[in-house]
């Protein structure tokens, strides 16, 4: 513990009251800034997680059951505080600490943890901001989570909504006379922002805030019958719920949207430096884990939600170091004040795992439990690897820290709480010299403790926070008072750190020195001191080595190669379309990639139409699971597949594979749905069903982004694939090649805008006119399907790239499904069975054919099972994994597939050779080994096995349930 010297306690008192001359600060301040000339200012993230205990990380915990790696790893590599604190043991009151560097106090309000449409913010207008601050020294800020410091909303009538009200204020809110929201983060020191009011999952108003607006309004109630509910989520409030609102995924949203700012700043203006909070809801209730961590831990679903954090740091990490500005990075991790009562009642007593360890108290108590927290800075090459310091720090010390490292001399109407850690950072700081004389904590009920070397003065009674008297479960945790009589508590954390043992009485001298400490802080309204300027220091100018510039992660020696993956997808390819299946095209790479793989003969799409068979396809489930019934069609239609699916991308890239789509979404096309939003690093293409292939003007995507780019769709598709390819040989990637060909419009390389003529009425559909056009659309088709098998060829990557190739459902117009009957929008065989191909060369035997009855949900689980990636047990997948199949000619397992559209053309089903159709119309049963034409219906002959396959039907359809697009586009599962 730290010691400081008395008669610096002592005199504290003093030195508030002492302002420099202006010469005296000028000069420190030149110093400053001559120690900082021919140096690149630092980025600068922070890290502010949400109820995490002391006792909740690995290296602050050895008896803890949760796992931390990557948060133990920061440490390691930076500094670790064991001796770090909230300003508050509440939420609200810390943020304001954090960004104002100062007690809420100062502010002359009480402590408060917002709700609903509590307001107005405890930043008042005016008051300088950590990102103010920043701003002012040339760099782009930006926060993304939880905000949770009030806000003004206001009603129809352009009133302000009562403070606190619940549910009903959230009602009442009107967006437009809300709008611009004055007191929200971009008018409070950030460019860029992406937050929720409140708590993220638990606050009455589900909806996000991106700038000083409410792009999609709440529209209806939660429904809590969506959400994954155990014992570890009880704090989920009734309220208001925008559509697309990710409660599962709250923290993976905020960490893409912080990783894609990063990206993108380093992208677009690698000359400035950045500045960016991520405010977690980890580990607040409730914990709503994402479906990747559930069961990552042997913890419960608290364990896997802490987890997330830490895997959510490690994406951090691992992001700065691939963009080569590692070392130019100072990371800050801490909390906003100790662990929830309920969480860790709940932990102690299923996991035997105490998130307050070693300390008594928790969230909203003045002990030290309730504010004593995690607090971890890291930044390579200027923060000495491996330091621990028992230093007394303070959250509200992150703004005169950070003040240090830019040179910026902070005011003293600003920062009122905040004491320079920059020496403790660079090691500078003599352990038994302490930066803080004092700190001053603030517990739920506005009282105050305040701490001083060894010695801690509570001035109140109780823990002025929790209530352990009358609720049995905090009962158990109540410890005899020693002293019942006394106004406060004293306790000597040096000789008592469990603070079990009240001296109050029999230290009267030390009660009264620290009273006047704390006295002369409120009086004089600040506890920093005056006058401050910015630490001199110096760090020597890096030049980039090598591995600083590399974008990829080169793999440890001892890590087993992950195998690439490839899947092309054609768009309307009709099972008779391809030479390899017999057709009328000649499709030679497609030819070449059969003979040199495995191809299928009873390979199914999931649907007879695009977005079904791409929801299948990408979750592994049945379409009618997640909600994608239908085409999603329509730039006014907000429906899409939910952010809280469980996907290939997402899967892959938390398995350390580097991802991308390039081509045709069709899942969705508002910005919560868009491909980047599922586990895409990189998507380029278009979001809707179908897109002129030489006109992308507001049809084509960047990222979240409308951008142009210039060529034939199919090209373009093709030539991005063969650069993410080029670019990522040296680490695993997943890559998603969606064509838009052979869908309409029947474009070909040659139809560019300015050469083809207008179709005549009535000539949409002439088979005369389009079937040579989708001969050649095939055909650039097929060459961008030899592109990349030669791109992998010429990488080396043969062996390690499997690559599969089908189609989302058969042909239409001008295309070919013989010899099967139907096609596009039709149930028959035509519909639905697709052409496919698997290649891996030395893995799958060449030249081999499959008869075996499969289907497109069936490539998420072998991919996993490919990529050795642990897909989450809960998850419940219909699809099968054709490991076995393809690499050992093993025999599938035989189950019955199904294919619901309704109610347009009713289900059918696939119970091995047999097919069965039920319409409103009829029910049609036929025998596919002797009846592949669909000719011969068979239910009057065969009663007994029409029976059960309608009961199985009957089965299936109240198994996956009847959930439309809009339903599913909210809170998914």
């Amino acid at each position: 513990m730290t010691k400081p010297l008395l008669w610096k306690t002592l005199a504290w008192g003093l030195i508030l009251a002492a302002t420099p001359t202006m010469a005296a600060t000028t000069a420190a301040q030149d110093g400053t800034e001559s120690a900082r000339q021919g140096r690149t200012l630092p980025n600068i993230v922070v890290v502010f997680a949400d109820d995490l205990g002391y006792g909740d990380v690995g290296v602050y915990n050895p008896k803890s059951k949760i796992p931390t790696p990557r948060i133990d790893r920061m440490a390691q590599e930076g500094i670790r505080f064991t001796d770090g604190h909230s300003p508050a043991t509440v939420c609200s009151p810390s943020r304001f600490g954090l960004l104002a560097g100062a007690l809420v106090y100062r502010t002359g309000r009480g402590v408060t943890a917002f709700q609903g449409t509590g307001g107005p913010s405890y930043l008042a207008e005016g008051r300088l901001t950590i990102g103010d601050m920043l701003q002012s020294k040339g760099y782009t800020t930006a926060i993304f989570g939880k905000w949770h410091l009030g806000l003004t909303w206001k009603d129809s009538d352009g009133n302000t909504p009562a403070r606190n009200d619940g549910q009903a204020g959230v009602t009442n809110i009107d967006y437009d006379k809300s709008t611009p929201i004055l007191d929200a983060p971009l008018h409070r020191g950030f460019n860029r922002s992406f937050v929720t009011p409140n708590c993220p999952t638990t606050d009455q108003l589900y909806v996000y805030i991106e700038g000083d607006r409410v792009p999609i309004p709440h529209a209806g109630v939660l429904d809590k019958s969506k959400l994954r509910q155990n014992k570890y989520t009880w704090d989920n409030d009734p309220g208001m719920t925008a559509p697309g609102y990710a409660f599962h995924r709250a923290d993976l949203v905020f960490r893409d949207k912080t990783l894609d700012f990063i990206k993108n700043h380093r992208a677009n203006t690698p000359e400035k430096p950045f500045f960016v909070v991520l405010s977690t809801q980890i580990a607040h209730s409730p914990a709503y884990t994402a479906l990747e961590f559930v069961g990552s831990t042997k913890a419960g679903p608290q364990g896997d939600f802490i987890f997330t954090l830490d895997s959510i740091v490690g994406n951090l990490l691992d992001t700065l170091k691939r963009l080569g500005i590692d070392e130019n990075t100072l990371v800050i991790f801490t909390s906003d004040n100790g662990p929830e009562t309920v969480q860790t009642i709940y932990m102690r007593d299923d996991y035997d795992h105490d998130s307050a360890y070693p300390w008594r108290g928790m969230k909203r108590d003045g002990w030290e439990g309730g504010h004593r927290v995690p607090f971890i800075a890291r930044w390579p090459g200027t923060i000495p690897a491996g330091s621990v310091t028992d230093q007394m720090a303070n959250v509200t010390d992150i703004m005169a820290t950070v003040a240090s490292v830019v040179g910026y001399a902070l005011p003293d109407e600003a920062a009122e709480d905040s004491f320079d850690l920059l020496p403790v950072l660079l090691g500078e700081q003599d352990e038994d010299e302490s930066v803080r004389p004092y700190n001053l904590t603030q517990s739920f009920r506005s009282q105050f403790q305040i701490r001083s070397g060894r010695w801690k003065l509570l001035d109140h009674k109780d823990s002025g926070g929790n209530r352990y008297d009358n609720k049995p479960a905090m009962k158990q945790y109540a410890l005899p008072e020693l002293d019942p009589d006394a106004p406060g508590q004293l306790y000597d954390l040096e000789e008592d750190p469990g603070e079990t043992t009240n001296l109050y009485s029999r230290k009267p001298e030390k009660v009264k020195e620290l009273k006047t400490l704390l006295e002369e802080s409120k009086k004089s309204g600040r506890s920093a001191p005056r006058g401050r300027t910015p630490y001199a220091y110096s760090y020597p100018a890096r030049e980039k080595t090598a591995s600083q510039d590399a974008s990829v992660r080169e793999p440890a020696a001892d890590e087993p190669a992950k195998p690439n993956v490839i899947i092309i997808m054609a768009d309307d390819l009709g099972y008779g379309d391809t030479s390899v299946y017999d057709g009328w095209v000649k499709t030679p790479r497609l030819d070449r990639m059969a003979s040199e793989g495995l191809t299928f003969t009873d390979f199914h799409a999931n649907s007879s139409v695009c977005s079904p068979t791409r929801a299948a396809f990408m979750t592994g489930r049945y379409q009618q699971r997640v909600g994608i019934v239908d085409v999603i069609v329509g730039h006014r239609d907000t429906h899409g597949l939910s952010p809280e699916e469980l996907t290939i991308p997402r899967l892959m890239k938390q398995g350390g594979y580097k991802t991308a789509l390039f081509g045709k979404w069709h899942l969705g096309e508002p910005t919560e749905f868009n491909p980047i939003r599922h586990g895409f690093d990189e998507f380029i293409g278009y979001l809707i069903g179908a897109a002129d292939y030489h006109n992308h003007r507001g049809s084509w995507y960047d990222g979240l982004e409308e951008k142009d780019q210039q060529g034939y769709t199919t090209h373009l598709i093709t030539g991005n694939a063969t650069r993410f390819i080029e670019e990522n040989k040296s680490r695993p990637f997943f890559l998603l090649v969606a064509h838009e060909a052979v869908h309409l419009p029947f474009q070909t390389p040659a139809d560019t805008v300015e050469n083809r003529k207008p179709i005549p009425k009535g000539q949409m559909w002439n088979r005369e006119r389009i079937r040579p056009k989708y001969k050649i659309m095939l055909e650039e088709m097929d060459k961008g399907v030899g592109a990349i098998l030669d791109t992998v060829n010429r990488c080396d990557l043969a062996e390690n790239t499997f690559v599969f190739f089908f189609s989302d459902n058969g042909a239409i117009g001008a295309g070919s499904n013989q010899p099967l009957r139907g096609g596009k929008f039709s149930h028959y065989e035509g519909g639905h069975r697709v052409p496919a191909i698997a290649w891996w060369p030395g893995n799958i035997t060449a030249g081999t054919v499959t008869d075996e009855l499969t289907m497109a949900a069936d490539i998420l689980p072998t991919v996993m099972d490919l990529a050795g990636i642990r897909v989450p047990k809960e998850r419940k997948l219909d699809g099968t994994s054709m490991k076995d199949l393809l690499l050992d000619r093993a025999d599938f397992p035989d189950r019955q597939l199904f294919f619901g559209y309704e109610p347009k053309l009713g289900t059918a089903m696939r119970d091995r050779n047999w097919k069965m159709i039920v319409s409103s119309k009829k029910v049609e049963l036929y025998d596919l080994d002797k009846d592949i034409g669909e000719t011969n219906n068979l239910v009057e002959t065969h009663p007994e096995r029409a029976n059960q396959m309608k009961e199985a039907i009957s089965k299936w359809k109240k198994e996956v349930g009847s959930r439309t697009s809009r339903a599913a586009s909210s809170q998914g599962q």
